[in-house]
């Protein structure tokens, strides 16, 4: 049965995790670059960081997670869950899926 505390639970499967690697490395990280200089400091200290950490963008543009995923090392991204407003990022099919990936 499954746990009603976690309906997402789908997300973190490792077959899942590994399609939305796929789609960061091949969709949003290349339109990131084109669109952002996105430029990274102090990324040397997370590997003193334990989890569970939330990152919180002060979320100036619907990219942001976008920003985050290209910022963030490839060990960071697949222990990483996206959550985002269901009645903006969430409400065109689309650019949710973007988003969740």
């Amino acid at each position: 049965m499954k746990d009603p505390a976690l309906p997402y639970g789908w997300r973190l499967h490792p077959l899942v995790r590994s399609v939305a690697l796929v789609v960061q490395e091949a969709m949003v990280t290349p339109l990131v670059a084109l669109f952002y200089r996105v430029r990274v400091s102090g990324q040397d200290k997370l590997h003193r960081v334990e989890g569970p950490v939330l990152f919180a963008p002060n979320h100036c543009l619907h990219w942001d997670n976008g920003i985050i995923l290209t910022a963030l090392p490839l060990s960071w991204r697949w222990r990483l869950a996206i959550a985002a407003g269901r009645e903006t990022i969430f409400a065109n099919r689309w650019r949710g899926l973007l988003a969740a990936s």
